[in-house]
Formats: structure tokens, C-alpha cells, sequence
């Protein structure tokens, strides 16, 4: 086995100060061999990932959270990047660019007439949810895999305490979250509990016995990058 000196050393600085040790779940080393995964990268190029400790890794684990299909560092990418910088990457005005990858998307996607960027992928799923809950005026959501952290997800656990165990993590409990709201505030479309979770790891008819002509159920969301789930 390779040594993991410091990369370990400065895992276990990470979680005094980071709630769970890093900041995304899907890179944390436990969820891939705890005490024997490398956390941090030096360098990376391609395939090829250098850890704080030296050791050469081939990745061919998650990608970058799926979002490297051209590898580390690709040269044409990074020579994109740099002109933009030199550029200027931020600026009170916006961005011409935003304008031609819109239209790239619409092109992608026939389906779609408009497109609107989010800042993270909870986000997007939580302004998709909200839009097919007021175009169709339905709650429930059947869901498969992991979508974020917002409560429309969360929430799930509500109606039953094992819901996002196959999904997320295993004994999550939605605190900081009414059951119910103030009578005072009505709930939309069914606010908190109105969520449910499907998946392959239940069984072939799953979807169907999740949403069998609920005539509430406004929307499907699955995530096909998750193993053993969809």
C-alpha cells in the first residue's frame, strides 16, 4: 500500500475546521476505502493524479464529480482559460458568452425554448422542482439518487425515517425543518413531506410503486450516474 503521510495528516486537520472533512460528500475518502484513499492532489494531468505525498494514481474512480470528460488539465481548455483571465473574468457587466452557450443548450436539448444557468446542481433541482410544482399545481416528486441538500429532498425522511438511506446517507434526520408549518402560513404544494424515493436497488417495479396514478406526483427526477440505484 501506498504512503498516505500527509495527505492523511492534513485530512485530519481538514475535519477540526470542515464539517465532514471535505467539502463535497462525494469526494470524501470513506466513501471509497476509509484510512486508504488519497484526499488531496498536487497535481493533475489527464488521467494521472499526483498526491501530496508523491504517489501516482490512475484515475478511473468518478472524474472529478463527472466533470472532466476531457481529463485534468487539458491543454485546450487551459488555453481557453488563461485568455479569459487575461481578459478579465469578472466584470458588472455580463458576459457576451453566456448568450452562445444558451444557444448551444437549446440546440442540445430541441425540447427546451429558453435557457437559465444556476450556481450548483442543488440549486438547479430545487428551481426544477419548484417550476413543475407551480406549472402543474402538483406536490409529490419521485426521485432516485442524490439531488442536493434543499429541503424538498431532506424532507423525504419525513415520511419515512429510511428514505435516503439507498440515496444519500444512512440515518439522516431532517432537523431544522417543520413537520408542519405555523397555521398562519399555508404550505405550497405540499411544502415539507412531499417527496419520494424510487430506485433499482428496491425492485423492477419500483417507479410504479412509488407513484401508481398518483394524480399528485408532478415530477421524476432520476440520476443515472449512481451506482445500483437508477
Amino acid at each position: 500500500m501506498k504512503v498516505l503521510h500527509k495527505g492523511t495528516q492534513a485530512y485530519n486537520n481538514a475535519k477540526e475546521i470542515i464539517p465532514g472533512g471535505t467539502q463535497l460528500l462525494s469526494k470524501r475518502p470513506e466513501m471509497f476505502l476509509p484510512n486508504g484513499w488519497p484526499v488531496y492532489y498536487e497535481r493533475a494531468q489527464g488521467i494521472t493524479i499526483i498526491d501530496l505525498d508523491g504517489n501516482s494514481f490512475k484515475d478511473f474512480s468518478i472524474g472529478g464529480v463527472g466533470s472532466t470528460v476531457l481529463g485534468y488539465a487539458d491543454p485546450y481548455v487551459n488555453d481557453a482559460v488563461k485568455e479569459v483571465i487575461k481578459k478579465g473574468s469578472m466584470s458588472t457587466l455580463n458576459a457576451p458568452e453566456e448568450i452562445e452557450l444558451a444557444k448551444r443548450l437549446i440546440s442540445i436539448h430541441p425540447w427546451s425554448d429558453m435557457a437559465r444557468f444556476c450556481r450548483s446542481g442543488g440549486e438547479a433541482m430545487a428551481i426544477a422542482v419548484r417550476i413543475a410544482r407551480a406549472y402543474t399545481g402538483k406536490s409529490k416528486v419521485a426521485f432516485c439518487g442524490y439531488h442536493g441538500w434543499h429541503d424538498w429532498y431532506i424532507s423525504a425522511n419525513h415520511n419515512y425515517c429510511k428514505n435516503l438511506d439507498e440515496h444519500l446517507l444512512p440515518g439522516l434526520e431532517p432537523k431544522g425543518q417543520r413537520r408542519k408549518p405555523p397555521r398562519r402560513i399555508q404550505r405550497p404544494h405540499g411544502g415539507t413531506s412531499a417527496g419520494g424515493p424510487f430506485g433499482a436497488a428496491r425492485n423492477r417495479s419500483s417507479l410504479t410503486y412509488v407513484c401508481p396514478e398518483d394524480k399528485r406526483v408532478t415530477q421524476i427526477l432520476g440520476a443515472p450516474a449512481t451506482p445500483g440505484l437508477c
